[in-house]
């Protein structure tokens, strides 16, 4: 199953998805997992711009690594954004992080947990949950 983590601000979408990528590609449990979504091309165009990165979950657990690994890269950045994890029958999660690098290791421990309860595992009935900055 693919599940895509999309940048809603598209002013920094391309940079953040090719910065997202290139963590989520470092984690050991995702590599060889993880690939870049482009837009279709336009006719007359060289390429197409990063809609999302697209990660491979197979096993029992994934969610929960890959919530963990977008929440540790999102604590690494230094600007606000929304990001979205959408599953493919459209279950989705948004993370809206807002100056969350000094979170305690239990914030973002009930932060990975709220995730991964709003993609379903954990909620029999899946279903789309902001979480909170």
């Amino acid at each position: 199953m693919d599940v895509t983590v999309s940048v809603v601000e598209p002013e920094v979408a391309v940079e953040e998805l090719r910065s997202l990528l290139t963590w989520l590609s470092g984690e050991e449990e995702l590599r060889g997992r993880v690939r870049l979504l482009e837009a279709a091309l336009e006719p007359g165009t060289l390429g197409g711009w990063p809609q999302a990165v697209a990660v491979e979950l197979s096993r029992d657990g994934a969610v929960t690594i890959l919530a963990s690994a977008v929440i540790a890269w999102i604590r690494h950045r230094t600007s606000d954004m929304t990001l979205t994890i959408t599953q493919p029958d459209g279950t989705s999660a948004t993370l809206r992080a807002k100056r969350i690098r000094n979170a305690g290791p239990a914030e973002v421990g009930e932060l990975v947990e709220r995730t991964v309860a709003s993609l379903g595992e954990g909620n029999p009935e899946g279903g789309r949950e902001a979480i909170p900055e």
